[in-house]
């Protein structure tokens, strides 16, 4: 149970004075008795009283407007938007407002960057965005943030991250724990006595480093799996289709293949449907687009790691609300989601109330907002 908040009335007992003298003293509205002041100023330390930055925002009627920048391809997404849309919803007594700014490509960096300055120029001095949440395509994108946070502009990072940037924190999977897990199901699907074969995108950040925290557990902790063959591909379905199929025909020693998107594992997914390889090879997915749950329950794919897209827009927005509102910092950088390994399309309704159980946990400082 958190400590109750000291409110300027119990300031106003200890010192005996009245509310309002207490708030001219912390406020500095206008003239007071100089040991009047010195005594509420001494209550004030010892009770260790904190002004509620949200209630002074209310008084002043001062609005907050929050642009999410975040491309707007796929259901992945639109649960993050709708994540963000839910959390700022908790704010609307408080002034607060989202703007969804959409990019219809996951591979335009460029207009992702024209659409970040154009949210730092709009609007006169009393309309801009006090706050910036952004799903940065590319490496590029950290100038942008950092041009940003110049300016006084708050920004936060999700689902990708710039990790070298001034933003204030990051939320959403970390990748190296996601291939990792995926690893660790192959050791033991496969009796860690097996040939597996890699397909590997490199256009992100996140994608190499799924990549990488599959192979080190593989080498750590599963010395019987080895890697056959690695194949670069654009991160797209039907070139891992392709690469698949190829696979599957001229190597049939291989048990298992593995890719480091979402769309390359629907695409190997739909390969081993195909060519009738299913429980003879493994592929593990992510997230739970419409076409990986068709394949996971049809058996062509033994499992999926989820990223929990709603907690990460949800708790990006919180974080963000809560910098605005009441300039609390968040105390980390890095604020990580679950990582839920899906084995059916059953287990969507039955996580449902443990994956937002462990979202609680994992703002548990900022609960308290999250209560109010």
């Amino acid at each position: 149970m958190a400590d109750k908040r000291v409110t300027l009335k119990d300031i106003a007992l200890a010192a005996n004075v009245s509310i309002g003298t207490v708030d001219r003293a912390v406020n500095g509205k206008g003239r007071i008795n100089a040991e009047t002041q010195r005594v509420i100023m001494q209550k004030v330390h010892e009770l260790n009283y904190r002004p509620n930055k949200i209630a002074s925002t209310l008084r002043r009627h001062k609005a907050y407007k929050i642009a999410l920048v975040i491309p707007d391809t796929n259901h992945f997404f639109r649960l993050i938007i709708d994540g963000a849309k839910k959390a700022c919803e908790d704010f609307d007594d408080y002034a607060v407002s989202l703007h969804v700014i959409p990019q219809d490509s996951e591979e335009n960096p460029q207009g992702q960057l024209r659409d970040i300055a154009q949210a730092m120029d709009c609007g006169d001095v009393s309309d801009k965005y006090g706050g910036l949440i952004i799903a940065p395509l590319h490496a590029s994108v950290t100038q942008a943030i950092n041009e940003a946070a110049a300016r006084g502009i708050q920004v936060v990072t999700v689902n990708m991250d710039a990790k070298d940037s001034a933003r204030m924190c990051y939320v959403g999977q970390d990748p190296w724990r996601t291939g990792g897990i995926i690893a660790s199901v192959f050791g033991k699907f496969l009796n860690n006595a097996a040939e597996i074969a890699v397909i590997e995108a490199k256009g992100r950040v996140s994608w190499q480093q799924r990549t990488e925290g599959f192979m080190d557990v593989l080498e750590k902790d599963f010395q019987g799996i080895r890697v056959a063959c690695m194949f670069e591909y654009q991160g797209d379905r039907r070139t891992a289709y392709d690469l698949a199929i190829s696979i599957l025909r001229d190597r049939p020693q291989i048990r298992g293949i593995f890719a480091n998107t979402t769309e390359g594992t629907i695409g190997i997914g739909t390969a081993i449907l195909d060519m009738n390889r299913k429980g003879k090879v493994i592929a593990v997915s992510y997230d739970t687009p419409p076409e990986g749950m068709k394949l996971l329950d049809d058996n062509a794919i033994v499992a999926t790691v989820t990223q929990n897209p709603f907690l990460q827009g949800y708790h990006a927005a919180k974080i963000m609300c809560r910098i605005l509102l009441e300039r609390v910092l968040p105390e980390k950088t890095m604020w990580y989601t679950s990582a839920d390994l899906i084995v059916n399309s059953r287990q969507l309704s039955l996580n449902a109330e443990s994956v937002n159980h462990i979202g609680c946990e994992l703002m548990q400082p900022f609960c308290a907002v999250c209560q109010r």
